[in-house]
């Protein structure tokens, strides 16, 4: 007996969403049609390589399309709004970051997912790194001293507390163990510094520069005994009593990886309440944070767009 392959509408297809489009089909995901707001070159994209497929303007015309699936790769202050929509529509939903910009706006989203019994999965991608892997791996939550990450990315877009912040979180989140009860947010939308101490454990660092170059993207882990690994783009330096060792990895694996965990818990009928508690847990944190450095330094600059 044969098995259809798995279904979905993509909402979005900017340059990113494209790239995501691209990961589904390496998953054997079948696009049951497209969300597009009116873009020539993106309908000119869509017909060279997805002739015959369903193009839409309307979001609930493109929801009620045969599909089990809804990726949403749309403009941040969209999300919660299209995957609020295809939750009710009774599709498993992929939501890029974050998936909303209030703290209740995302629980609302995850308690819908938990009403519906449909899997809600917010994109954090480096989660899925192997390199990330080592770095689980190898190292214990008990061992960790000082966790750094350094973001450089000319003409990022802003505000980067929503736009490149959450993805920090995450992986901080996930490597200590430990969702914070708070962080504390310094600077303006393009460069920022965020920081906070777990519990008995490691001081995270976050400094993100959204203006200058060159473009790059490290975590360094210091353990207690002294040991440092980093984590640069696509590159492991694992200590070594000869001196680091370098491990290269692709860099499409990671997107590649999400969207197969997507795929699965979602032909499987699964769905995660700590992922879920993970994805609010951000969005508050953030959310808080920029309303205190607002309190406190008066600086329009640093609050959602």
């Amino acid at each position: 007996m044969t098995t259809s392959p798995p279904t979905a509408v993509f909402i979005g297809v900017g340059s990113w969403g494209r790239n995501v489009i691209r990961a589904f089909g390496r998953c054997g995901v079948q696009p049951a049609g497209f969300l597009v707001a009116g873009s020539g070159s993106t309908r000119s994209w869509l017909s060279q390589h997805f002739p015959g497929a369903p193009v839409a303007s309307d979001l609930y015309d493109l929801l009620s399309l045969p599909a089990s699936m809804a990726v949403v790769t749309s403009p941040r202050d969209t999300h919660a709004t299209y995957a609020a929509a295809a939750l009710t529509a009774n599709m498993h939903v992929w939501v890029e970051k974050p998936p909303a910009t209030t703290a209740f706006a995302a629980g609302a989203l995850a308690g819908l997912a938990a009403e519906r019994r449909r899997y809600l999965h917010t994109a954090f991608t480096y989660l899925f790194h192997p390199a990330f892997d080592q770095l689980i791996t190898q190292l214990r939550q008990d061992d960790l001293a000082v966790v750094r990450f350094d973001w450089r990315r000319p003409n990022a877009p802003t505000p980067v507390a929503w736009e490149l912040l959450p993805h920090e979180l995450a992986l901080a989140i996930r490597l200590t163990g430990w969702i914070p009860s708070d962080v504390v947010i310094e600077g303006d939308s393009t460069c920022l510094r965020c920081h906070w101490q777990v519990d008995g454990g490691p001081t995270v660092e976050v400094e993100i520069d959204g203006c200058t170059g060159p473009k790059e993207k490290r975590l360094q882990v210091q353990t207690r005994d002294g040991t440092t690994w980093s984590w640069t783009d696509n590159t492991l330096y694992r200590p070594h009593r000869n001196g680091p060792v370098r491990q290269d990895f692709s860099r499409t694996d990671p997107l590649w990886k999400e969207a197969q965990c997507f795929v699965t818990n979602g032909i499987e009928g699964r769905w995660s309440a700590h992922e879920s508690r993970m994805a609010v847990a951000i969005v508050d944190l953030i959310e808080r944070a920029l309303a205190a450095t607002k309190s406190r330094t008066g600086a329009p600059g640093v609050t959602p767009d």
